[in-house]
């Protein structure tokens, strides 16, 4: 299977210029990265650098690879950096800068495919857990599956400030399948091969900070 191309690039250009059985009214929850796994710290490359792309082999990931990638504009001269330690990313965004910080669950630890087969047939929604955002925010969720079929389900949080523990649920009903030439086409659930998270600048300023505690799928029966 030819590993995907991440549509960062794309993404980027619109910003920068345990399955498992449950007992009755218990959600079932999959995890697919509650940033146990770490330290990682890393500076946020400047555009036109190259993009910056890091693996972490771990089994608290889902598929047992979290790849990290990262890029921001470095407005200003000042730099942005993500942080994962203490069950957290935190993403903090230089002055006035804006960026794009990537999480790929499918890869081994070369980037290539990872033969992964996740299976989220039956759950409701994925579910990112954020701690806080101090600005406006873009989040968006892409899944592969086995036979090459690609969907994306986008949202935006509000641009207020968030200075509590929230959540954004990606209802799993809403994703709408496509193939290689963008004909709709259905999504099997039950064997996704890739699961990119996108996280990007979603206000006018630049220099947001973020941090996020978990990203699962859950079902709640």
């Amino acid at each position: 299977m030819t590993t995907p191309c991440l549509l960062a690039c794309s993404l980027a250009t619109l910003t920068l210029l345990g399955a498992g059985t449950a007992a009755a009214d218990v959600p079932l929850v999959q995890h697919i990265d509650d940033f146990k796994s770490g330290p990682f710290h890393q500076l946020m490359p400047a555009l036109p650098a190259d993009w910056g792309t890091f693996y972490q082999s771990t089994d608290d990931v889902l598929g047992g690879v979290r790849q990290v990638n990262l890029i921001s504009d470095g407005a200003l001269g000042s730099s942005s950096r993500i942080d994962i330690e203490s069950n957290r990313m935190l993403v903090t965004g230089g002055v006035g800068s804006f960026f794009g910080a990537f999480l790929g669950y499918g890869y081994d630890a070369s980037g290539n495919d990872g033969d992964m087969h996740a299976n989220f047939d039956g759950y409701e929604y994925f579910q990112i857990d954020f701690e806080r955002s101090d600005l406006g925010l873009v989040y968006l969720v892409e899944i592969w599956d086995g036979q090459g079929v690609v969907a994306l389900l986008a949202n935006t949080l509000t641009t207020e400030a968030q200075s509590a523990p929230f959540s954004a649920k990606l209802p799993l009903a809403d994703f709408q399948g496509g193939d290689a030439e963008g004909n709709p086409q259905a999504i099997d659930w039950g064997d996704i091969r890739y699961l990119i998270v996108y996280f990007q600048s979603a206000n006018a300023s630049g220099g947001n900070d973020f941090s996020v505690t978990s990203i699962r799928a859950v079902d709640e029966g």
